[in-house]
């Protein structure tokens, strides 16, 4: 009964993150206006944040509590998701034209971080210095898509996030929905963890699946809403952006500030899974400069076999 509770109170704590993320980014949105900070920064900055903000909460909380394998496996596990559910969605909701910057800069960017991260990985810890290192490639990606981004390419994302609070009633919103993602996420990771060992399976199952898969809320609301507005552009670069940041600033902050150590090969293995997986992506839409619902369906296929040679793997 005691494992039951605590499954449902898993799917319980990814809605409060989602919600306490989406406050916590219109609080923060509205401060940063009352400064008069540009559209284009707010939407690079806090609204890119706001929707990995519960991996970000998870991985930062289970690597400082010695859960190096949920740490991971979260950010693999949303990865592969975005990249693969979400993006197959999209493509086989509305076809999408694959702009050169996606193309040349996010896609090879997110396949030389996860080379890294694979190499890093390969003797089962990522030291401080490796963090250092996917922190620093991370803040000069960031700089190179601050200085080639346009305004109107994040429009419609801070409209989406933007909420109405006078000043006062910001901070208010910004501090408690950053409590709530803090509290939630350090309870996400108890109960995952608990679950793993009362059910016998590994952590890295639990991260890469429930855990890894939930906190990809956001992404997906992210990019149903695009697809509504007719916007499937958008939720591309949305998705590759939140993959980058996910790997590039919540994994090298993690073993900045703590040493991560996992089990076994699936950390690395996952990583240039995530590296191969790009570089097919990589090909599918140069070939064209689009993705239709052949690729979409391709690409989902692609995904949820992995997946399930994963959980395969792990359980049997």
């Amino acid at each position: 009964m005691d494992l039951i509770i605590k499954f449902f109170s898993i799917f319980a704590l990814l809605y409060i993150m989602y919600k306490a993320a989406e406050y916590m980014v219109g609080g923060a949105t509205t401060i940063a206006k009352h400064f008069k900070v540009s559209d284009l920064i707010v939407g690079l900055t806090i609204v890119a944040i706001g929707t990995s903000a519960p991996e970000m909460v998870v991985s930062l909380s289970a690597s400082l509590q010695g859960s190096g394998d949920i740490a991971v496996a979260n950010i693999v596990g949303s990865n592969i998701y975005n990249l693969g559910f979400i993006l197959g969605v999209v493509a086989m909701v509305s076809k999408i034209s694959i702009s050169k910057k996606i193309l040349y800069r996010d896609v090879l960017t997110l396949v030389f971080i996860s080379l890294l991260q694979f190499w890093f990985f390969l003797d089962g810890v990522s030291t401080r210095i490796e963090g250092a290192i996917i922190l620093a490639l991370f803040f000069i990606w960031f700089v190179v898509v601050f200085r080639s981004t346009s305004a109107y390419e994040v429009e419609d994302e801070i409209q989406e996030h933007q909420l109405s609070y006078t000043f006062a009633q910001s901070w208010i919103v910004f501090l408690l929905g950053l409590i709530a993602l803090v509290i939630s996420g350090h309870f996400m990771v108890e109960f995952a963890t608990d679950i793993a060992r009362s059910l016998g399976v590994s952590e890295w199952i639990i991260g890469l699946t429930i855990v890894g898969i939930g906190t990809s809320t956001p992404e997906l609301i992210t990019s149903i809403v695009a697809i509504r507005k007719g916007s499937a552009g958008i939720s591309i670069g949305n998705l590759f952006g939140s993959d980058i940041f996910n790997q590039g600033f919540v994994l090298g902050l993690a073993s900045l500030l703590v040493p991560i150590y996992t089990t076994g090969s699936s950390s690395s293995s996952g990583f240039l899974f995530i590296a191969l997986y790009c570089l097919f992506l990589f090909v599918l839409m140069w070939w064209d400069k689009m993705l239709s619902r052949k690729e979409g369906i391709i690409i989902m296929t692609v995904v949820t076999l992995r997946f399930a040679w994963e959980i395969w793997k792990g359980i049997f």
